[in-house]
């Protein structure tokens, strides 16, 4: 084996980290005579670094020594070097996570797919994956009847005609996906608008957030320059101070969906090796997101994803249609998976061939007896076609020539030959053309499923398309996926019209009518003028509230500073809270001249002394009134010194009163 990185431990030991003879990331142990205590691998690849960490244990980088996945990776240990698996993070990875599933994402096209492995898996079920890739397609002609086609099945494979970044931008400065979620931006807000200064820590994929003229995007995580133009930076955010530059210290945060969003770009500008066409040149802005929603077993069980494509061609294209090759894996990875679609509601999904998801080849995670249902559905589209994708002719053999991935995306056979009503949907003597394949309930033997079909293998992949279209050059096609999960249904050929049905079109519902995207924005921190009151206003359609000062109406008058919060539950369920800090602000009736102070010594210890000249001179009462960063007075006094002996450490503001007229505010640290 070879050693990469050697430390000393505390007690007088060794600990390094280097690869295995098992071609694996490890970590060994020794005592001061350099005898071997342990000895801990990690998976395939090599340990490159190695930390103490304030714990007693051990923080590794690594590097993933397989060709189709060479990650960057942090190990967490703890002082035996043992380690969780959800510890292993890939440096240019992200994950989703609500309460029941988790998804995984890379900056590749081939989604939860990680070069071994699927990534949706089902938290509640011990991390059992129910997809293993889902992928897209996009075909269509220009005017001069040429194909372009760009698609994908798995990423890691040399065969692939997209690339991490924009039509117009380094691959490696966007080799790598960003999350951001709406309390980190929460937190951002509150911090800035108290001062128009940040004074707390800013997340890295927050401070780095690939918006545009970002000046805080400079490397890479291989260190190397970012030489992309900023200009050129494509993820959305709110500019705070419309001057058209993302960055975090003017105020300006990244624009998410959901509760928390990771985000990636792809584009296919390069020469195609899957599909061997032309270049479309366009852009796949990739948005996954989910909602913190316990409250709603539904919303609670789904991954959503927006993929906005934009056309950065100088052509025009017709006929085009996308689509999503999607390889289910419920569980096992044996042949045991059924495919299904649910037309009316824009859907497909996979369920068990069988009663009992084992046995399983050794080492594989099972379902047992309690085998969900795993969906997928078109939101914002409809699914025109829906095919197996792998042609029961031809021996399961997927399509090869351009013209047959366009077959494929038209909702046809790779031949050409159209999908046939009944048994496996080919049928070149019938004329019963269907566009959906299986769209029958399983649980009726009456109905066309894989229940009531001797189904040959390879009977775990669909693909879903939509279109025509036309795509003209600068637009931009957007398709939103939700992808949901339907627990412990019961098994074989089950009841997915009565079962699995009704929470798609609930799901569908709420998306439509917005329910599913609602939000308020009280602002994060407000100004009170001295002597007025200014309105609360957390107004959202069908809606109930309870604010933390008791009213349960949906806006409040507020006369008084302080921290105030409400719960708003709209049609959903989903509880969203939202706190805004009112701050005593200036009042408008104030005379034009008021006297210079400042104040020292800040950071402040035993006291605050306050400088004003001018006051000192002026007939009349002088005040001084300390708040906490809420907004609650802590000390109130005359004159111009202020104790600040027995406050705990923190941000204060401190406001100058004389005969009753507000002379300003002043922020103020006590430290210790």
């Amino acid at each position: 084996m070879d050693y990469y990185d050697i430390i000393s431990t505390s007690d007088g030991e060794l600990v390094v980290t280097g690869i295995s003879e098992n071609n694996e990331m490890c970590l060994l142990k020794f005592d001061g005579a350099g005898q071997p205590i342990w000895k801990k691998e990690y998976g395939t690849g090599r340990g490159i670094g190695v930390v103490a960490a304030a714990d007693g244990g051990f923080i590794i980088a690594g590097l993933s020594n397989m060709a189709h996945n060479r990650g960057q990776y942090l190990i967490k240990t703890d002082a035996l070097g043992e380690t969780a698996p959800t510890t292993l993070l890939n440096l240019r990875g992200r994950t989703i996570k609500t309460n029941y599933v988790q998804a995984d994402f890379l900056p590749k096209t081939s989604l939860f797919f990680d070069g071994n492995d699927g990534r949706f898996v089902s938290i509640a079920d011990s991390g059992i994956a129910t997809i293993f890739t889902c992928s897209p397609h996009i075909g269509g002609y220009t005017s001069d009847n040429t194909l372009h086609l760009a698609a994908d099945t798995y990423s890691f494979s040399d065969n692939n005609d997209f690339r991490p970044g924009t039509a117009y931008a380094e691959r490696r400065d966007f080799n790598r996906v960003w999350t951001v979620n709406r309390e980190e931006i929460a937190s951002l807000r509150r911090d800035f608008a108290k001062d128009n200064t940040i004074d707390e820590f800013v997340p890295y994929d927050m401070l780095t957030w690939p918006a545009k003229g970002n000046p805080n995007l400079k490397y890479n995580l291989d260190f190397t320059e970012v030489t992309t133009n900023p200009n050129e930076f494509p993820a959305p955010f709110v500019d705070v101070n419309s001057d058209g530059i993302y960055n975090v210290y003017d105020g300006d945060y990244p624009l998410i969906k959901g509760d928390q969003m990771a985000w990636w770009v792809m584009t296919d500008s390069l020469p195609h090796t899957f599909s061997h066409t032309p270049p479309f040149v366009m852009d796949l802005l990739f948005s996954a997101f989910a909602y913190d929603c316990p409250q709603n077993g539904i919303i609670d069980r789904a991954i959503f994803l927006d993929v906005d494509v934009t056309n950065r061609s100088d052509k025009d294209y017709q006929d085009a249609y996308m689509g999503f090759y999607t390889h289910f894996q419920l569980g096992c990875t044996k042949e045991d998976d059924f495919v299904g679609t649910i037309p009316d509601f824009n859907s497909y999904y996979v369920y068990n061939q069988y009663a009992d998801d084992a046995p399983c080849k050794v080492g594989e995670k099972t379902f047992g007896t309690q085998i969900p249902v795993q969906s997928v559905t078109f939101l914002n589209r409809k699914i025109n076609h829906a095919n197996t994708y792998l042609m029961p002719a031809f021996q399961g053999l997927p399509p090869i020539h351009p013209n047959e991935l366009y077959q494929v995306l038209q909702g046809k056979w790779r031949t050409g030959a159209p999908l046939t009503y009944g048994d496996l949907g080919y049928n070149p003597n019938s004329t019963d053309i269907a566009n959906h394949i299986f769209p029958g309930n399983p649980a009726n033997p009456e109905e066309w499923s894989l229940c009531t079909v001797d189904s040959p293998a390879l009977k775990n992949i669909l693909f879903a398309s939509h279109g025509p279209f036309d795509f003209a050059k600068s637009n931009t096609f957007n398709v939103r996926m939700a992808f949901l999960l339907h627990p412990d249904i019961p098994h074989p050929c089950p009841d997915i019209f009565g079962l699995v049905k009704p929470n798609i079109e609930q799901l569908q519902q709420w998306h439509d009518d917005g329910s599913l995207s609602a939000s308020v924005d009280l602002g994060q921190v407000v100004k009170l003028p001295p002597g007025q009151n200014i309105t609360l206003n957390a107004t959202i359609p069908n809606a109930s509230y309870i604010w933390s000062s008791g009213e349960t109406s949906p806006t409040i008058n507020v006369a008084q500073p302080g921290t105030y919060s409400v719960t708003i539950t709209p049609a959903t369920g989903c509880q969203i809270v939202e706190t805004v800090l009112v701050q005593l602000g200036t009042s408008i009736a104030q005379p034009d001249h008021s006297p210079a102070w400042s104040i020292r010594p800040n950071p402040a210890r035993d006291f605050i002394w306050v400088d004003c000249p001018e006051c000192l001179s002026a007939e009349g009462t002088l005040r001084t009134v300390l708040r906490n960063a809420q907004g609650t007075p802590v000390v109130a006094t005359q004159g111009l010194r202020v104790q600040a002996r027995d406050l705990s450490p923190g941000f204060y503001w401190l406001e100058l009163w004389h005969d009753g007229r507000f002379l300003g505010s002043r922020k103020v640290v006590v430290a210790r």
